[in-house]
């Protein structure tokens, strides 16, 4: 059951996940899209095999609008729940389209119930965000981007198409698609947005000050525990020339998703860190990062001893680096990981430490994650290389 940690489901029966969306809401409910057109949710409560909850076929909306809209682009690259208080609506795009639908009235058969379209794109949309609304002038907010590397921020509160009411451009010049976006609440209201992009870059932004990012990582540039290690012991060239690294040569790690953590991880967990995100990415692994840090590189400031033993294992680490195998080369074929590139990833709402994350891949598998776990083993294991 893929409630259970290191374990997977399928999607075999439609297509590679590209999305997926959790909700504290529906605590039992993993929602995944899917390639060509379907939106399935699984109950994670049952044992052995996931069962289904509810599903959307795509392709039977996309009838209904093909006249407004020339996209033969079926793929769900994007799903999100919205209705925070219930979760009784869901946010997806299929191709350049966003669509809301009432997961209330879908039938068995995939058939929508209610549904509206938001708007549609120049380009594929990839990522979607909801934030609930704060006050009358704060009101529900959708975020969408797209493989025009731009990201949209729609005002849902009211009926009818969403109203645009801000753009932002993560990636300028056609260097990469914007693939992913997750909304964070500060405290005091402020009200922010990170989104990834293929560049290997996620950004965090204010939507409510400037269109320009506050923050910015760069994937290839944040260190895991092993990462730091190998560093350390001049081995990374040995490293980089293996057979499985030579593999994920093909796949740099571009950020395919990014969601963020809704509360604050426990202090006896994991300390020196409160806010964490994670990022799919192309090279097969999932990377859990501190939101509120400044991005990748090493770190300038000096943290007090419980931060520099962890939160990641290692003072100068930034970053939990699941499933990588290059960092990972003792990991035997049978360990728990992707396979090829990791295109989705999300805190699952039934851990209330914000330690399990659930990711969905090309090789089609779902795989849950402990990554304190994870950070805890790495820092044991560079412990016994000293």
């Amino acid at each position: 059951m893929i409630r259970s940690v290191g374990a997977t489901a399928s999607t075999r029966g439609d297509g590679a996940p590209r999305a997926i969306a959790t909700s504290a809401s529906r605590a039992s409910e993993v929602c995944v899209g899917i390639e060509r057109g379907a939106v399935r949710a699984f109950d994670a409560r049952c044992a052995g095999k996931a069962a289904e909850a509810w599903r959307i076929d795509a392709t039977i909306i996309h009838d209904d609008v093909s006249a407004a809209v020339d996209d033969d682009d079926d793929d769900v690259n994007a799903v999100c729940y919205g209705d925070k208080s219930a979760c009784n609506y869901v946010f997806f795009a299929s191709g350049r389209r966003v669509f809301e639908a009432d997961v209330r009235a879908v039938s068995g058969s995939g058939e929508r119930g209610t549904t509206r379209r938001l708007g549609a794109h120049a380009d594929s949309v990839n990522g979607l965000a909801f934030l609930d609304a704060q006050s009358p002038s704060r009101g529900a907010v959708l975020a969408a981007c797209d493989d025009d590397g731009d990201v949209v921020i729609y005002d849902v509160s009211a009926p009818g198409l969403g109203r645009v009411t801000r753009r932002m451009k993560h990636v300028v010049g056609g260097a990469g698609c914007a693939t992913a976006a997750a909304f964070r609440r500060k405290r005091g209201g402020a009200r922010e947005l990170l989104t990834s992009a293929t560049d290997c870059t996620v950004k965090k932004w204010d939507i409510d000050g400037k269109s320009v990012p506050v923050g910015s990582w760069d994937v290839r540039a944040m260190e895991s525990v092993r990462d730091v290690a190998a560093r350390r012991r001049s081995r990374l060239r040995e490293a980089e020339t293996s057979s499985d690294a030579s593999a994920r040569s093909f796949n740099p790690p571009m950020a395919h998703s990014v969601a963020c953590y809704a509360g604050e991880v426990c202090e006896d967990a994991v300390p020196g860190v409160r806010r964490v995100a994670v990022t799919a990415c192309g090279d097969g692994s999932v990377v859990v990062f501190d939101a509120d840090a400044h991005g990748g590189g090493k770190s300038k400031h000096k943290k007090s001893a419980a931060a520099a033993a962890t939160p990641f294992g290692h003072r100068d680490a930034q970053c939990v680096r699941l499933g990588d195998i290059s960092a990972e080369s003792a990991l035997s074929p049978s360990c728990t990981r992707h396979t090829n590139a990791a295109t989705c990833a999300d805190f699952v709402p039934w851990n209330a430490r914000g330690a399990v994350v659930i990711s969905g891949g090309v090789d089609r598998k779902l795989i849950a994650w402990d990554w304190t776990a994870a950070a805890r083993r790495a820092a044991d294991d560079d412990d016994d290389d000293d």
